[in-house]
């Protein structure tokens, strides 16, 4: 028997950071249905603290996710962790810089200001119902020693998953290998694992990720994302179905991306199920 593997979509947060990917509301909830009924595992369904129409689509989102989890993004912080909440996912996905340049470069804060911001927000996160996801930004060029001391602070909270994000694509099936057997080691916290796809590695990654240990995969529709792109889920499932069962219908994702692309490319022939953007 294959071990289970798990998806999680992330096309409607991620996915619509493409530059050519814009979803109206109309379209965001039909891709969120048609992703909801392939048997994903979750489906990240935004970022709450874009503001009230986010929220509100958000919402609906949540009103009709079947059997998939639905999760909503934040930053590492305190006000945005609570609109977050207040949609009432199942998830909230908090994202942590953990690079030495995205903690001091991009954000010109320090590691103490990273740690002390976590506690605020698990503190906040302790008075609701959702279950915690955490991101490491940039993990694959983090310094492990800092990533195993963020750990041990989440590991006594009871978090669900941690997400190991090669946010800039820099890296090689080898480096994420190795550090998600090391994460491994270190925590019981299950794995999840968010390629980009910038020098065109993201299933490569993301395969390499899940035979190392980790349990969840992070995709879009067609690997639409920002940038070059995240990790396409027709295409990794042609990948890892071998070795792994994700719950996942392969012919259903054929269908749902060949829908996905007439909303995303106005004009593609066939385009008759919803309006242009």
């Amino acid at each position: 028997m294959k071990e289970t593997k798990r998806i999680v979509d992330t096309t409607l947060r991620d996915g619509e950071q493409s530059p050519f990917v814009y979803l109206s509301e109309k379209n965001k909830l039909f891709v969120a249905d048609s992703i909801c009924r392939l048997g994903v595992y979750q489906i990240e369904a935004g970022i709450s603290a874009l503001g009230v129409s986010e929220q509100r689509i958000i919402g609906k989102i949540i009103e009709n996710k079947g059997n998939a989890r639905v999760s909503v993004w934040s930053r590492l912080h305190p006000d945005d962790v609570r609109k977050a909440i207040e949609c009432q996912p199942d998830v909230v996905h908090v994202t942590i810089p953990a690079s030495y340049l995205h903690i001091y470069t991009k954000l010109g804060k320090n590691k103490p200001w990273i740690i002390n911001r976590l506690h605020e927000v698990l503190e906040i996160m302790a008075r609701s119902d959702c279950h915690l996801s955490v991101g490491f930004e940039d993990a694959s060029r983090a310094d492990i020693s800092f990533l195993m001391r963020l750990l041990s602070i989440l590991e006594p909270f009871g978090t669900d998953m941690i997400r190991l994000a090669d946010t800039v694509g820099a890296s090689s099936p080898d480096t994420i290998r190795n550090l998600v057997r090391t994460v491994r080691e270190f925590t019981r916290i299950p794995i999840e694992i968010h390629a980009h796809n910038d020098l065109g590695m993201a299933i490569a990654i993301t395969a390499e990720a899940l035979k190392a240990g980790a349990l969840y995969a992070d995709t879009t529709l067609l690997g639409v994302g920002e940038r070059s792109g995240n990790c396409p889920l027709g295409g990794l499932l042609s990948v890892i179905h071998p070795l792994f069962d994700t719950n996942v219908d392969r012919e259903s994702v054929r269908e749902a991306e060949h829908i996905f692309a007439q909303i995303i490319l106005p004009g593609t022939k066939g385009n008759t199920c919803l309006e242009a953007n």
